[in-house]
Parts: structure tokens; C-alpha cells; sequence
């Protein structure tokens, strides 16, 4: 068992370092080129949700542990739910944004004046 759960942890270091960070750090330099200020935060906030429970939804989603054995498991319609979370998260993003650019949110100096 010790043997395997090196090989499950050297695998998740492998692909973090290897996929994972430098997909992040790309999309992250892209964003601050190509979204508008108002909409940068959000992004990240919202994107660093929808990232953590897509990588943990991944064993559901792909259907992993349900088969014939036990019906009970992975009975619903998990790939559907996770689109409506990215639609939400989406619409978050977009709403969140629009507040930011109507001067919903402070600029950081302080006083409140703009």
C-alpha cells in the first residue's frame, strides 16, 4: 500500500508541475492582457472555485467507482450539474464585473472618491 501511495502522490506532483502550473500561469498572463480591470478579480476569484470542484468532480464526471455493480453510485447527472455551475460561475463573473465598472467597488485609496 505504501508503495502505491507514492506512486499516487510522485503521479499528482508530476501533474501539477507539469500541466496543471503552467496551464494556470498562462491563462492568468492572458487575463491580465486581455480582460478589462473591472473584470480581473472577479475572474480569478470565480475561476480558482470552478477550477478546485472541477479537479475534484473529475472521478464523477468521468465516471469513475459506478458500474453494474452497485446502481446507487454515480446515479445522477453529474455532467449537467457541473455545466450549470460553470454557467453560474459565469454569470457571476459577468454581474460582478458590471458592478466593479458602474464603481460598485472601492479603488483601493481609501477615501472613497474616485
Amino acid at each position: 500500500a505504501l508503495g502505491s501511495a507514492l506512486v499516487w502522490l510522485g503521479a499528482g506532483v508530476l501533474a501539477h508541475d507539469a500541466a496543471l502550473a503552467p496551464a494556470v500561469a498562462v491563462l492568468v498572463v492572458a487575463g491580465s492582457r486581455l480582460l478589462p480591470a473591472p473584470a480581473r478579480a472577479p475572474t480569478a476569484l470565480v475561476g480558482l472555485v470552478w477550477g478546485t470542484v472541477t479537479v475534484l468532480a473529475i472521478p464523477v464526471l468521468s465516471g469513475q467507482g459506478g458500474g453494474d455493480e452497485n446502481a446507487t453510485l454515480l446515479d445522477r447527472p453529474y455532467g449537467v450539474a457541473w455545466v450549470g455551475l460553470t454557467a453560474t460561475a459565469v454569470i457571476v463573473v459577468v454581474v460582478w464585473s458590471g458592478v466593479r465598472a458602474r464603481g460598485g467597488a472601492s479603488d483601493g485609496s481609501g477615501d472613497g472618491v474616485r
